[in-house]
Order: C-alpha cells, then sequence, then structure tokens
C-alpha cells in the first residue's frame, strides 16, 4: 500500500522514521517529567524532615513539661498524708 502527500510517496521507511522520532520524543518527554517528579519529591522531603523536626523538638519541650510539673505534682500518697497531718491538728 502507498499513500501519498503533497511531497510524494510515503514510504514505510519514512513512517518507520516518524514513529521511531515519536517514540524518541515520548522518552524525553518522559524524562523530563519523572525529573520534574523527582525535584518535587525531594522538595516534599525536605519539607517533611523540617517539619519532623520541629514536632521531634516540640514533643521534646512537651516531655520535659511533663516532666517538670510530674517533680511539682504531690503523689497521691503523699496527698493522702498529708491531708491526715492536717486533720489531726484541726482535732488538737
Amino acid at each position: 500500500m502507498k499513500i501519498k502527500d503533497s511531497k510524494g510517496v510515503v514510504t514505510n521507511e519514512k513512517l518507520y522514521e516518524a514513529v521511531d522520532a515519536i517514540l524518541v520524543g515520548m522518552d524525553h518527554m518522559s524524562k523530563e517529567q519523572e525529573k520534574k517528579n523527582q525535584e518535587r519529591h525531594s522538595e516534599i522531603k525536605q519539607e517533611l524532615d523540617k517539619l519532623s523536626k520541629k514536632v521531634d523538638v516540640n514533643n521534646a519541650s512537651l516531655q520535659d513539661q511533663i516532666e517538670n510539673q510530674a517533680l511539682d505534682t504531690v503523689s497521691r500518697r503523699e496527698f493522702e498524708a498529708l491531708k491526715s497531718k492536717v486533720n489531726k491538728l484541726a482535732l488538737q
């Protein structure tokens, strides 16, 4: 089967060249998109790492606050002992 265009006969060889050119272009576009995706992935990973560090710092700070609060807070046993002493003094 022969196809004619305005420049003459389109041969199988010309069709194969056209298909090869299209495939090369598609491969190039695919690689460019993959590169963009990798760059975006790297940016997102960096942002997540920054946020993770902030969360770790905040968690450490909160843990310190909890531990300090625990040191400042009397235990139930200590409270009951103090309550007992106060009640004894009140009865005297």
